[in-house]
């Protein structure tokens, strides 16, 4: 009894974390962040293929500048495929493990805060090698967009100058009100004093 009860909890976890694995965390936003290899001989020379790369399904052949979406969550790998052989027309791990591959060297973005300008993520990769143990691939570099494809580096470059900007002159702004309160209340002050000192003088007198 004991040990149904357990294997029926251990199926209720799994299910949870699969139902639960595409869920955007609280106060995020999903981005589309997909690969692009540079152009080289090597790519000419073999079939490279990405794989999955639409969940656990997916098979797309590599091309220069051409982008594609992959997953580290469902584990996209680069195969070396013969071109011999027929390019298989969905992914299976275990025929797929014949070929020789690699992980890709960066980790999918898939999401970003909410307060992000970020909405969409480029990566370009360069084969580099082809060797017994698999490709060589490396990272060129990455560029993130926002909703309107500009580049969020110049973006948000000027939209820090702006917050800082703005920041800045609030700053004085409150600076100065402040100078100019404490002013009126020690004049407030060097009035009633000199009124206090009118009216002593007038006793006295």
């Amino acid at each position: 009894m004991n040990r149904r009860l357990g294997g029926v909890v251990w199926l209720l976890v799994l299910w949870t974390s699969v139902a639960w694995a595409d869920v955007i965390p609280p106060g995020h936003k999903s981005v589309n962040h997909e690969l692009v290899f540079e152009d080289s001989l090597l790519l000419t020379e073999y079939r490279l293929i990405a794989a999955p790369t639409a969940g656990f399904h997916g098979v797309v052949v590599i091309k220069p500048d051409e982008p594609f979406s992959f997953s580290t969550k469902y584990g996209t790998k680069f195969y070396l495929v013969p071109k011999d052989e027929p390019l298989p027309t969905d992914f299976d791990r275990e025929s797929f493990s014949k070929w020789l591959h690699c992980s890709p060297p960066i980790h999918e973005i898939s999401s970003v805060p909410w307060t992000s300008p970020i909405s969409s993520v480029l990566t370009v990769l360069r084969l580099d090698a082809i060797t017994d143990t698999g490709p060589v691939v490396a990272v060129v570099h990455s560029s993130e967009r926002d909703s309107a494809g500009q580049l969020v580096g110049q973006t948000e470059f000027e939209r820090r100058w702006v917050i800082g900007g703005t920041v800045v002159l609030v700053g004085l702004g409150l600076c100065f009100l402040a100078r100019r309160w404490f002013w009126q209340v020690y004049s407030a002050r060097d009035l009633g004093r000199l009124s206090e000192s009118d009216v002593a003088d007038g006793n006295a007198g």
